[in-house]
């Protein structure tokens, strides 16, 4: 190798033209950055953060399945509400109606007319399907609970559950990791089994004129209604308790997002700052490069 291979300024020269490709690369990636808001759009880009991002994006998605669940399951509990509603106020209607009945009006004619109406109308309640799955037919959801025509109590005055053709099963989900739910309402509850015992028992006092009959009839209506109003109540809990569930959902995927956020996301004003940094170091390279190719030979060896 000679003297003046040397002191050649070609390694200068590739050096520096690497510097200057490495930063404008860099200033690429910033602008990248910038631009898309995002650190980096493989996983390659996230260094030793990927097992990390990856666990945040699967609990963010598995917190949206319980979401998920839960509104459905909210939905179904508000539908059998206003369904509890309407068989509450149904009872109620049967109860004044056996009143009436026992006050004043023991031959009435249309006596049983009006309790069979109420009576086909409670077992419509009961039947009331949601997005072709019947609420209160516990896991037989395909099936309607109640028979048609309704059959009467094997002993009449005696609650049963003869009309009911739904299953014993209830339905449960799993509304979080260690929580498991189970919502639905079936119309083989003894509140439900009370008034359909009491529509047999006040028809036939009614065919007897019996009072005494008739008196258990309102005995029947009345702990029918107690039940139905408990289960209300506790079907009300139930959407206490997945609204509190969801709440917790909602706040821990807000917080998974944060940090998957936190792993991805651009920091703007730091790499405005890098880009601004590095596009003075370009400057001075372009500068630097430019004022070696002036240069010859002759100026190393003054």
């Amino acid at each position: 190798m000679t003297e003046s291979t040397r002191i050649s300024s070609l390694a200068i020269h590739n050096n520096m033209m690497s510097d200057i490709t490495r930063n404008q690369k860099n200033m690429f990636d910033l602008q990248a950055q910038i631009s898309s808001g995002v650190k980096t759009k493989t996983f390659s880009g996230l260094s030793g953060s990927v097992e990390l991002f990856v666990d945040l994006e699967a609990k963010v998605r598995k917190a949206q399945r319980y979401i998920d669940n839960i509104s459905v399951a909210t939905a179904r509990i508000d539908t059998t509400n206003t369904v509890l509603d309407q068989a509450i106020k149904i009872g109620e209607d049967t109860r004044a109606l056996i009143t009436q009945w026992r006050s004043a009006n023991k031959d009435t004619l249309s006596f049983v007319q009006q309790m069979e109406g109420l009576k086909n109308s409670f077992k419509a309640q009961l039947n009331t399907s949601m997005e072709g799955r019947f609420l209160f037919a516990g896991s037989r959801t395909d099936t309607p609970p109640i028979v048609d025509p309704i059959p009467a109590n094997t002993t009449t005055g005696t609650p049963d559950k003869n009309y009911y053709q739904g299953s014993e099963e209830d339905i449960s989900f799993r509304a979080s990791d260690s929580l498991s739910i189970s919502y639905n309402i079936r119309a083989d509850h003894t509140a439900f089994q009370n008034v359909f015992a009491a529509f047999d028992q006040a028809l036939a006092a009614h065919a007897g004129g019996d009072d005494a009959a008739m008196s258990k009839a309102f005995e029947l209506i009345t702990n029918g209604l107690d039940g139905m109003i408990d289960l209300q109540t506790e079907n009300n809990v139930n959407k206490i308790n997945l609204d509190d569930v969801r709440s917790t959902h909602v706040t821990l995927q807000t917080y998974y997002r944060g940090q998957k956020e936190s792993i991805i996301s651009t920091d703007v004003v730091s790499a405005t700052t890098e880009m601004s940094f590095k596009q003075a170091t370009l400057q001075a390279s372009y500068q630097a490069f430019a004022r070696m190719n002036e240069l010859k030979l002759s100026d190393f060896l003054r």
